[in-house]
């Protein structure tokens, strides 16, 4: 068995295997009473001398987590890549839809335009996240918004970008896609 952890022998070492070995690892208390019967391992059970082989491996708990981590890789990468491929095709839909572009250069435009006069009027870009506030600033009727300004001017002069969602194939897959899960997924808790 030494020689296979060793060697990491992925046909003797079982998921299930290193699981245990991880869980009912000796702790080094247990293995530093161990080493003193080393020279007289006749004296301990079974159980203490494969602990005390196992005590003597580099690094084992490492080792056991890395060929755990390269035993499940294969099946993680299965259960991530459609999710993957959604979130890759999205951006490159969003980077490569004109109709898009144009909407985003009007609400930087727009923007520019309000806070001209001040620092931020001559803005090259804007925060994606300040898009859902197009819904809440209002005219001083009170009751347009800016989205209905930008939906009318979009209407008038660019009508071809109404479709714009047409070029986004994607994006409502990758939207599921949660970064955190993603992330959780990639890190194997052991």
């Amino acid at each position: 068995m030494r020689v296979d952890i060793l060697n990491m022998r992925e046909e003797y070492l079982t998921d299930a295997l290193i699981q245990q070995l991880i869980k009912y690892m000796p702790t080094p208390q247990q293995l530093t009473r161990l080493e003193e019967y080393r020279d007289d391992s006749e004296k301990l059970h079974e159980a203490e001398r494969f602990a005390l082989t196992l005590g003597s491996i580099k690094r084992l708990e490492a080792r056991l987590k890395s060929t755990c981590f390269k035993i499940k890789f294969s099946e993680l990468v299965q259960d991530i890549k459609p999710d993957i491929v959604a979130a890759t095709a999205a951006c490159d839909e969003v980077k490569k839809s004109k109709r898009f572009a144009t909407i985003l250069r009007l609400v930087l435009l727009f923007g520019n335009y309000m806070n001209s006069g001040s620092r931020n009027g001559e803005a090259f870009g804007f925060e994606i996240s300040y898009l859902p506030k197009l819904s809440s600033t209002k005219a001083q009727d009170n009751r347009t918004t800016l989205l209905h300004f930008l939906t009318e001017i979009v209407e008038q002069k660019h009508p071809d970008c109404l479709n714009f969602h047409q070029d986004l194939h994607h994006v409502d897959l990758a939207a599921r896609v949660s970064f955190r899960t993603f992330k959780g997924d990639l890190c194997i808790k052991i």
